[in-house]
């Protein structure tokens, strides 16, 4: 991890917070419960194009289905279950996050099947504790045990640490967000007329899950000039999760400087609304000329 690469990194995300970072992208017209807020409060009058002028901007514009809980009524509640040892609590509580976050769907997916043997063994708690204190910006030790079986990191795992992280210093990191990173560092090195991206800086994207969105390539950012490589798929890949760990603890020791830098200017931001507006951006990083064809 190459702290000078990730504070200059922080630099150019804190002069672009409040202004010069404009982005925006079609939204498919079915009235998807996601985009309700979006459509519904933020910008009845153009409900069918996502924008922004600005990363403040971006968060501001947060668009999410709540599915009946909020996220921090979810962490709240994830938080007391962990700090008791209630492990079937825990786990229950675990499941209403995939179900918020729309992940893990199947009873039979890993992350699913993994919850449930560390409830029936008791481990879940001081799992989760271990995760926990492995991806926070401060932490020291190797992340090795993120190894697919020990500890996993995924798409699932990634918003239950983040519910279950009492410093609150632990965003979640999928390919969505990652494909926003690669988006800003792309537009920085462009901005400075570099042609490599560093080993840190080059964060991994996911593909959307519908076949069209996939087949428009809506999450590469990459260009002519600066590729971002693809987030290892955790079914096939040995190291998958170690790799998605690096990614994801790079991404917390990044907003935790941020938002530093920013507190140091007068602005009180949470790694939270970092996450939310790299979520929205996210979405679909191609330029405004490529983007105003259906996105799902």
């Amino acid at each position: 991890m190459d702290q000078n690469h990730i504070a200059a990194l922080a630099d150019w995300v804190v002069s672009h917070w409040d202004d010069g970072f404009k982005h925006s992208y079609s939204i498919a017209s079915s009235h998807h419960v996601a985009w309700k807020k979006w459509r519904d409060q933020i910008q009845p009058q153009s409900p069918n194009v996502w924008w922004c002028d600005s990363l403040k901007q971006a968060a501001l514009h947060y668009s999410w289905t709540e599915n009946g809980q909020t996220f921090e009524s979810l962490s709240m509640t994830l938080k007391k279950t962990i700090s008791v040892n209630d492990t079937y609590s825990c786990a229950d509580t675990c499941n209403r996050i995939f179900e918020w976050g729309g992940v893990a769907r199947k009873k039979t997916d890993n992350s699913r099947q993994w919850i449930y043997k560390n409830q029936e063994n008791g481990q879940l708690c001081s799992k989760l504790k271990r995760a926990i204190s492995l991806l926070r910006p401060d932490g020291l030790k190797t992340l090795i045990e993120f190894d697919g079986k020990d500890l996993l990191m995924n798409s699932a795992m990634t918003k239950v640490y983040a519910a279950a992280d009492e410093q609150n210093q632990i965003v979640m990191y999928d390919g969505r967000v990652g494909a926003a990173l690669g988006l800003i560092v792309r537009r920085m090195l462009e901005e400075r007329e570099e042609t490599l991206i560093p080993d840190g800086l080059n964060f991994r994207w996911g593909a959307p899950a519908s076949n069209k969105a996939r087949g428009l390539q809506t999450r590469d950012p990459s260009s002519r000039k600066l590729t971002f490589l693809q987030l290892p798929n955790t079914s096939n890949k040995n190291d998958a999760d170690l790799t998605r760990a690096i990614l994801s603890k790079t991404t917390n020791l990044l907003c935790k400087i941020i938002v530093d830098k920013l507190k140091s200017k007068g602005q009180i931001v949470k790694s939270s609304d970092i996450e939310r507006a790299l979520f929205m951006i996210g979405y679909d990083v191609r330029s405004s000329e490529q983007n105003r064809g259906l996105n799902t």
